[in-house]
């Protein structure tokens, strides 16, 4: 009879997860020396020591069962020259982190009535633990160039979620090896957040600022492109992921500016990037459309110069700023009279400055 550890993860294949492995509840030591060197990074909780420590997490953890959920990424990805914006591979669908509590609940519900008595702690983006780092040597892959756990035998993409348990299972070993090391990831980053292998500058990555509350950097702006949400870049370059001919999730940009609070969460209530709420996306449509080029995003951005919500206006502004038109021009001088919020003012004057003129 299979051991209880591999009937567990024949249990988690059946469910749609793939791939999947099993480490201890130790330290990650190594993720813990990184952390200490790093800077403080976003969207994280807890202490470095709670972030590399199960048991600081749960007491009673001894192993840690790690699961893939396979996603799809486009061998098309953002366009330029559009007025249409695009969500990052796995970004449209389902919410991948519902989908996954989903799964481990049942995981979960097979080990209990495996082992009476077990106890059991889901996680899926939503503590402090190191997902990655705890995939890794549960096995799932090897480390890429671009940050990401890739799986070679699988192919496919894959979101991260895990099982803690205070009954100890056979662990896996991780992956010997690295990935390709072709730098083709790196050589694809639009901002060169990949320069150096292995280590991930956020403040340069595209997918953070599409994240990020404050306000985008000037000069990544134009690097944006159509994204709404996430980038997928990197993965689209690497030969270790597959590619499907299906195109990706995009969205018209005029109609998605339009709607309102109340229609935003009843259409996307249901994605993964409906956290980020509104304002950050539609904000972020606001750049896509500057980055657009096409002079019938002109009429589309003027009335946002009124918009009560500050980056809005203040992206509005950069965005008219890059065409040169009589009536982009006009507005942008119109509005400076009565604007009456610095950082706006400041990024309507620096848009009238330095647009070209094309009358």
């Amino acid at each position: 009879m299979a051991s209880l550890s591999q009937r567990l993860k024949d249990r988690a294949k059946e469910l749609g997860l793939s791939p999947v492995g099993i480490t201890t509840a130790t330290p990650l030591y190594e993720a813990r020396r990184i952390l200490e060197q790093a800077e403080a990074l976003p969207f994280t909780t807890g202490s470095v020591l709670q972030r590399t420590d199960p048991k600081l997490v749960w007491p009673e953890a001894k192993s840690v069962m790690m699961v893939g959920l396979p996603y799809i990424v486009p061998a098309e990805g953002p366009q330029a020259g559009t007025l249409q914006g695009y969500f990052a591979a796995g970004s449209g669908g389902q919410d991948y982190h519902c989908v996954l509590k989903e799964k481990l609940a049942e995981l979960a519900a097979f080990l209990q009535s495996e082992a009476p008595g077990a106890l059991t702690v889901p996680f899926v983006d939503t503590g402090p633990l190191v997902e990655r780092a705890l995939a890794y040597r549960a096995g799932l892959g090897v480390w890429g160039e671009n940050n990401f756990v890739l799986r070679p035998q699988v192919g496919s993409a894959f979101f991260l979620g895990g099982l803690a348990t205070n009954v100890d299972l056979i662990s896996d070993s991780s992956i010997a090896g690295t990935c390709l090391q072709c730098g083709q990831c790196r050589d694809a980053c639009p901002t060169n957040a990949l320069d150096t292998p292995y280590l991930l500058d956020y403040r340069r990555c595209l997918s953070y600022w599409t994240q990020a509350k404050e306000v985008m950097p000037p000069e990544l702006r134009p690097l944006l492109g159509n994204r709404l949400y996430g980038c997928d870049t990197c993965l689209r370059a690497c030969p270790l992921i597959e590619k499907s001919p299906l195109d990706g999730v995009t969205v018209d940009l005029a109609t998605f500016l339009a709607i309102g609070n109340r229609e935003f969460k009843q259409r996307y209530a249901s994605s993964s990037f409906a956290w980020r709420g509104r304002t950050v996306l539609q904000r972020n449509a606001v750049l896509a459309l500057g980055n657009s080029g096409r002079e019938e995003a002109i009429p589309i951005l003027i009335p946002l110069l009124s918009d009560p919500r500050i980056s809005i206006r203040i992206t509005a502004a950069w965005s008219l700023g890059q065409y040169g038109a009589f009536e982009s021009r006009l507005a942008l001088a119109k509005c400076l009279q009565q604007e009456i919020e610095p950082s706006v003012q400041a990024e309507i004057k620096k848009a009238l400055n330095e647009s070209p003129r094309k009358w």
